[in-house]
């Protein structure tokens, strides 16, 4: 019996009849937004063919229940809807209504939330956007360290009058601290590993931000391959915040890629890394590209001193600029620390530089470097994979001495950013200044180059040199700004730029500049943005560069 009853579900199943799914009489919400409401979400092609998309039968009722609920969300509580079968097709006659208004929002609060709200007067009640004021308030809240809040949203709806009222009630109550931290899950990494690397401690404010970021920062390490913060247990405004890790199991880590950069062309890269042996991170990489390839061994330790890590590598590199080729074997030693706005890097690089193929105006020879370096960053953007407001300053310094290699030697470059909204739009502007002070000769490798994607975007990487020297050699004195606003389009913003830039062969110089104006798309995503831009020479058309790049870089 049970045979048989099987028998006929499968075959009712497999002679269902399907429709293909149309609307009519909507007029607030085109048919794309409708069929993605329904997961009927149409592909480019479905579009371009006209095509529509179709169901079984059997799914039609559930289709059209999920219409009345979307409607009513969107505060057509009295919206008529009905399905009529014509040959092949199911069509979904709509009839809105009147919708809901908002007539008034009354708020009592000892806390800014005026900007957190998505829902206005005199306005369709929608009840997605009033859940999502809802959350972007209690977030606001414990951004500033407020846990113990008492929050109070209502919505009164007069449903005869197409009438509602919303009402929000909140007492931000006091700030909330961080009385202890306990770490739960390790068993090879050192507790110090973790209280270094987080942005939260003992005895300060509770921060939502921080503990995002100590989330992220901690992941970046390599050592866990889980990380959850808890701080639900609280007693008079004390946090007791836990930290559970779990240390990862497999530690070896093979990569083998192929990609492509509009900069470099064709990229092969191996990468070994051993994410825990004995707390260091031992790795080996190799890149091959046209302009540049690498071959190099580090090795970082975290905590080495005063929230310090260290990292020591040795590389060997052989690259291809516009007027000579350059082998450069090199070993880096260096002590870097992260807080919440601030990061630090000093060490020491030494250097031998040979060059060869060089043009007939450069020196084929080998050089010795020997210098110090401090890299610092200031950075108060409201994000580090898309930011849309703040600033950030960035600054290098290293040296070098004469009695340690072929010349005196300074290099200090500079660099300010700024975002800001404009309605809709965001604003980026941007100046760096960089500088070389130098007695003696100077590895052609040392000099200022522009160009490229995070440069002068109608330029190709490292292609501008010094623009009062017809050698082709970099210049010693180097000015950038930029002006670039970003317009969103569902999730994707449209960009337009000018980026100018002054490189000149002396110090101190500013009397030659190139411009490179154009349009450009960037996909912000988790991991990083995905930016193409498309760059000109406004008084030389002829020099375009097309760019491609992923990251979160300044």
């Amino acid at each position: 019996m049970r045979s048989v009853l099987l028998l006929c579900v499968l075959l009712i199943i497999a002679y269902a009849k399907t429709y293909y799914i149309d609307f009519a009489g909507n007029k607030t919400f085109n048919k794309d937004r409708l069929y993605e409401e329904l997961g009927l979400k149409r592909s480019l092609w479905q579009k371009y063919r006209g095509t529509l998309p179709y169901v079984d039968e059997k799914l039609l009722p559930s289709l059209h229940e999920e219409l009345e609920l979307f409607y009513k969300e969107q505060g057509f509580w009295d919206a008529n809807i009905t399905t009529q079968l014509r040959g092949n097709k199911a069509i979904f006659h709509i009839q809105e209504k009147k919708p809901l208004i908002i007539k008034e929002i009354a708020i009592t609060s000892n806390f800014p939330i005026k900007d957190k709200l998505t829902i206005y007067k005199n306005q369709r009640f929608i009840i997605p956007e009033f859940i999502h004021s809802k959350e972007r308030i209690k977030k606001a809240l414990l951004k500033k360290g407020y846990c113990s809040y008492t929050f109070n949203p209502k919505a009164y709806i007069f449903h005869k009058k197409h009438s509602a009222y919303i009402s929000f009630y909140l007492d931000k109550g006091d700030k909330c601290i961080i009385k202890n931290i306990k770490i739960v899950g390790l068993h090879t990494i050192k507790p110090k590993v973790v209280f270094d690397h987080i942005y939260v401690h003992q005895n300060e404010i509770f921060s939502k931000e921080k503990i995002d970021e100590s989330y992220k920062r901690l992941y970046s390490l390599g050592y866990f391959r889980q990380v959850r913060f808890d701080y639900s247990k609280k007693v008079n405004n004390q946090i007791t915040l836990t930290i559970y890790l779990k240390e990862r199991q497999k530690k070896h880590l093979y990569k083998v890629g192929i990609g492509y950069e509009s900069d470099q062309g064709f990229i092969g890269s191996f990468l070994y890394k051993n994410f825990n042996f004995h707390s260091h991170q031992p790795q080996i990489k190799l890149r091959y590209a046209k302009l540049h390839k690498e071959l190099s061994f580090s090795l970082f330790t975290p905590s080495i001193w005063l929230k310090h890590d260290m990292s020591n590598t040795l590389s060997y590199s052989d690259e291809k600029f516009e007027e000579f080729k350059s082998q450069i074997f090199t070993y880096r030693f260096k002590l870097l620390q992260d807080s919440f706005t601030t990061s630090h890097a000093f060490g020491l690089e030494v250097e031998n530089i040979k060059i060869y193929n060089a043009s007939p105006c450069i020196d084929e020879q080998s050089y010795i470097f020997i210098a110090p370096f401090l890299r610092y960053l200031l950075d108060r953007r409201n994000s580090k994979i898309f930011p849309t407001q703040g600033y950030f300053w960035l600054t290098h310094v290293s040296a070098s001495l004469k009695q340690l290699g072929n010349t005196n030697y300074l290099h200090a470059s500079s660099e300010l950013g700024y975002y800001t909204k404009v309605h809709k739009s965001i604003l980026f502007t941007k100046i760096k200044l960089a500088q070389i002070f130098a007695n003696g000769s100077l590895p052609p490798t040392k000099y200022l180059y522009a160009g490229g994607i995070k440069s002068n975007r109608a330029y190709s990487y490292r292609s501008i040199a010094a623009l009062d020297n017809s050698c082709g050699l970099g210049g010693k004195s180097l000015l950038e700004t930029t002006l670039e606003l970003r317009y969103p389009f569902k999730g994707v913003y449209g960009a337009l730029f000018w980026d100018r830039t002054y490189l000149n062969s002396k110090s101190l110089n500013f009397n030659k500049s190139v411009d490179g104006i154009g349009i450009g798309v960037l996909v912000p995503l988790q991991i990083g943005t995905i930016k193409a831009y498309f760059g000109v020479n406004p008084s030389n058309i002829s020099q375009n560069f097309l760019g491609l790049y992923i990251g979160a870089a300044f």
